[in-house]
């Protein structure tokens, strides 16, 4: 991990980000680049329809302001960690995060949230969903920056499908950072029930290590993470986004968002990426069950 980018407001919220992505960088030895952008609403003449110009005196004051307010985040908490900078941004909130975040080889975001209102101030809205189901790169969710070492369980919902690798390569070297023990979530739903379920296979398919599971049964799938994340406390929550579609399978629609404001926990989310036929051949020869070969050979069918 080389650079993390901090989407910053300057609030209460934005600044337990600053703190969590400090701790992060120093283990990592990471650089860090606070983003702050000014979005300003697009103003037209009543009368004749022409868009009216932002006067750039006040541009200048609030990018004066953010460099004030960096500059103090800087004294409280990375006095003595120089890989830091500010960088200032004109555009809408989320394209401009996730475009800078594939621009610039970004390996995490992190973004603090307010809760159940999402993340506050120019974080509202659709921005939440937008940022985390489109971002290119993981992001790190979170209302309260916990310690490092603090992070001693990570719960991954999951789907039990074989078509992960990059994902679940990514969740491997969080898991490697915090030195965490892994623990699988599977809901069963009417929707989503699965006759064969072996999370044995999964864990071995995926070579995991230090790492458990459970089966629960729910109504919905979100309500199903929401009760078995309130009687467990994990430390932190890695689920898998799926671009466009949302969260990958049965995570789909808004649950994304309704994760991050319901959960107090911090949550990680990563995009799946799409498996070349190519390398599902390779894996499907490879493979050590039948069942394990019949599922890559159907998920090449559908794509």
């Amino acid at each position: 991990m080389k650079h993390i980018l901090i989407p910053c407001d300057f609030s209460s919220e934005a600044e337990e980000a600053f703190i969590f992505g400090i701790s992060l960088a120093r283990v990592t030895q990471a650089e860090i680049t606070v983003l702050y952008i000014i979005e300003f609403p697009i103003l037209t003449d009543p009368a004749s329809g022409i868009p009216l110009q932002i006067d750039r005196n006040l541009y200048q004051k609030l990018e004066g302001h953010a460099n004030e307010k960096f500059k103090e985040f800087c004294s409280k908490h990375a006095h003595d960690y120089p890989k830091t900078k500010l960088v200032v941004k004109e555009g809408p909130v989320a394209p401009t995060i996730n475009q800078y975040a594939e621009q610039h080889h970004i390996d995490f975001v992190v973004m603090g949230t307010k809760g159940a209102s999402g993340l506050k101030e120019f974080f509202v809205g659709s921005n939440t969903e937008k940022v985390v189901r489109f971002s290119p790169v993981p992001v790190f969710s979170l209302r309260k920056a916990p310690a490092l070492s603090a992070i001693k369980t990570i719960v991954h919902p999951t789907s039990l499908e074989l078509d992960q690798t990059t994902f679940i390569t990514r969740l491997k070297a969080i898991q490697s950072i915090f030195n965490a023990h892994l623990h699988l979530l599977y809901i069963n739903t009417r929707h989503t029930f699965m006759k064969e379920v072996d999370i044995d296979e999964f864990i071995s398919f995926y070579g995991l290590k230090n790492v458990s599971y459970s089966l629960r049964d729910a109504a919905v799938e979100q309500e199903g993470i929401f009760d078995f994340v309130k009687e467990k406390q994990p430390d932190l929550l890695a689920m898998a986004t799926h671009g466009r579609r949302g969260l990958s399978h049965f995570f789909s629609g808004s649950i994304s968002e309704d994760v991050i404001n319901r959960i107090e926990c911090p949550v990680w989310t990563c995009a799946l990426k799409k498996t070349e036929d190519v390398e599902l051949q390779q894996r499907e020869q490879h493979a050590t069950t039948e069942r394990q070969k019949r599922h890559l050979r159907e998920y090449r069918v559908r794509f």
